[in-house]
């Protein structure tokens, strides 16, 4: 167990390094009800620069951490994770939180429940699969940093949904779905498997930095589909 730990400080080092951060990305990281936990943290941070190291391949020009995050919360259960969003300024006054909800980021913050939480709530997932939704929001609040903070050209759900799960390398194996068209013009949330392999399946033909430009075109849908038809 000493050696896995050493293995993983000396991995997140490197790669701290190479994105400019020696020392770690800059965010605070707060535990509400429980101890500090420093696997957690070490997610958080690694999710930063797995982030970081993404925009400098795609040349996304977002360069620090601090252009998209400063600050991360972890609840010690699901109940004090929802109590928090509920009582929020943004969320409608007595709509409940999705029993699957369990973490998202907005204005450069993080908020998630903790692994034993998440274990709870998704007993089959793995620690990586954990680590994986940490990119995943995360990844939310660097698309926005990458439009200048204006979350109102990130597009539509399935394009930002499968853009952040492109960062996180969630659902490699996914297949494009026969209806794609359905998928894209759907007014009700879907699959995030179909949403990251229409994502992947236009990547084959435009940049990350061409899509994230034009997804706020009024008729991105519909140019979507038609790409996907040639």
């Amino acid at each position: 167990m000493v050696f896995r730990f050493l293995f993983y400080f000396i991995f997140l080092s490197l790669i701290f390094a190479r994105t400019g951060f020696a020392g770690g990305p800059v965010v605070s990281i707060k535990f509400k009800g429980m101890k500090s936990d420093f696997k957690i943290e070490h997610d958080i941070k690694g999710a930063i620069a797995q982030i970081l190291e993404f925009s400098r391949s795609k040349q996304l020009d977002v360069r620090t951490s601090e252009q998209f995050i400063t600050k991360a919360t972890v609840y010690d259960s699901k109940s004090s994770f929802d109590k928090f969003i509920e009582a929020s300024p943004g969320w409608k006054t007595g709509s409940k939180v999705p029993a699957t909800y369990v973490g998202f980021g907005e204005k450069k913050e993080f908020f998630v429940v903790s692994w034993k939480a998440y274990q709870e709530i998704h007993p089959n997932d793995s620690r990586k699969e954990y680590e994986k939704l940490i990119v995943h929001e995360i990844a939310h609040l660097f698309h926005a940093a990458y439009l200048k903070g204006d979350e109102d050209k990130m597009g539509p759900v399935w394009f930002y949904e499968g853009f952040a799960c492109v960062v996180a390398g969630q659902y490699p194996d996914a297949s494009l779905p026969q209806d794609f068209a359905s998928v894209i013009n759907a007014q009700n949330r879907a699959s995030y498997k179909d949403y990251v392999a229409i994502f992947r399946e236009l990547l084959k033909k435009y940049s990350i930095r061409e899509l994230l430009d034009k997804a706020n075109d009024k008729n991105f849908n519909a140019w979507a589909i038609s790409v996907l038809r040639r």
